[in-house]
């Protein structure tokens, strides 16, 4: 029993995350027969702790194997404490420089994460990250979810 519990000490020892990086993420999947239409802004909010800098801002994308379209053109806009607010254009390439496929899939599932600002410096408080797609037709089809991330160091 004793080497069990050693063992299990050992194992927990060894899966810690040792990083020092904390991470907020929420992820909307409300898409209709995987449809995201275009006046469907996706907002998304946090509050953060004190004294934050030096956060990176990720942009999350879910969609279907093969969805019909290369690319995704997104106005990220981030409302903060004070009346901070940045908006960012983000043309979100699903293909690389080399043709083939950027996102991670498994089965007919494909994610792919993007850096929409790296080492943003972000006050105390709360905040709002409205994900709009500007896609030139009604809506941006095979969509399963859009997210974001922010990760700051503790």
């Amino acid at each position: 029993m004793k080497k069990l519990l050693a063992l299990l000490a050992l194992c927990s020892l060894l899966s810690c995350n040792h990083s020092n990086v904390v991470t907020l993420s929420e992820t909307n999947k409300e898409f209709p027969a995987n449809r995201w239409q275009k006046e469907d802004t996706k907002k998304f909010k946090f509050t953060l702790g004190e004294g934050l800098m030096a956060a990176d801002v990720k942009l999350l994308f879910s969609h279907v194997h093969e969805p019909g379209y290369t690319s995704v053109p997104l106005l990220v806009t981030i409302a903060g404490p004070g009346g901070l607010s940045d908006e960012i254009p983000v043309n979100l390439q699903l293909n690389g420089t080399d043709g083939k496929a950027a996102s991670e899939c498994v089965g007919d599932v494909c994610d792919i994460t993007v850096t929409v600002q790296q080492g943003a410096t972000l006050k105390a408080g709360d905040y709002q990250i409205a994900v709009t797609n500007t896609f030139n037709n009604a809506y941006v089809p095979n969509v399963l979810a859009v997210g974001v991330k922010i990760e700051y160091p503790e």
